[in-house]
């Protein structure tokens, strides 16, 4: 049986994501909230906007994909109702569409922080890697690996994250030097600078020992 309790009422205007497909049909003739409700429910919906003046019922679906954002409860005296679930609805959605990619932006002790904004709440899964070390060719000596370190971090909408990628360490200008360790990666807060994961860099290679490998975990 349909069960309209699964909505829940959103005061003021409820903005659907440009980053997931959303489809609006427009349903004249419905007399009350509760038929609007339970059309939306029959349809699988995520949210509707009722106007009671013209009966129009405007229930939203969504999709993988993408599209222009959607807009409820601009009419003044629009009712707008949301799935209790809602924000997490929209986010597994968006976070199967998206996957962000972040290289060292240059070499040696250049470079810069790179951001990122959170735009739906929830849990984020985050993979970064240390740089490598440099190598000592004219000895035969490789630079060690830097670390991996992945994990899962709940992060709120509008946050912004700071990223810090390593550089590769230099490589021995002669035989009889060393080189260079890995640039450590990094992720942190940008309003309060609290890390939310570090991986190490490795070890740059002697003449003649080879670079150390940092753990991975």
């Amino acid at each position: 049986s349909c069960n309209p309790a699964r909505y829940t009422q959103h005061n003021g205007v409820l903005t659907i994501n440009s980053g997931v497909s959303s489809q609006v049909s427009n349903i004249s003739g419905v007399e009350s909230l509760q038929g609007c409700l339970t059309l939306c429910r029959m349809r699988d919906c995520v949210a509707l906007e009722y106007r009671p003046s013209s009966g129009l019922c405007r229930p939203v679906t969504v999709s993988k994909g993408s599209s222009e954002s959607r807009v409820l409860g601009t009419e003044p005296g629009s009712e707008v109702f949301k799935l209790k679930n809602f924000d997490a609805v929209i986010f597994s959605i968006l976070s199967t569409n998206i996957t962000l990619l972040f290289t060292s932006t240059s070499t040696g002790q250049n470079g810069s922080i790179q951001q990122t904004r959170i735009n739906v709440t929830g849990c984020y899964r985050i993979e970064i890697a240390g740089a490598k070390g440099g190598s000592n060719y004219g000895e035969g000596k490789y630079g060690g690996r830097g670390a991996l370190v992945a994990g899962n971090v709940s992060l709120t909408a509008g946050s912004v994250l700071s990223i810090v990628v390593g550089q590769a360490g230099g490589h021995a200008r002669s035989e009889h030097v060393g080189s260079g360790g890995g640039g450590g990666s990094f992720v942190y807060r940008a309003s309060d600078s609290e890390p939310l994961m570090a991986a190490g860099g490795g070890g740059g290679a002697s003449r003649d020992n080879h670079g150390s490998f940092t753990f991975s975990f």
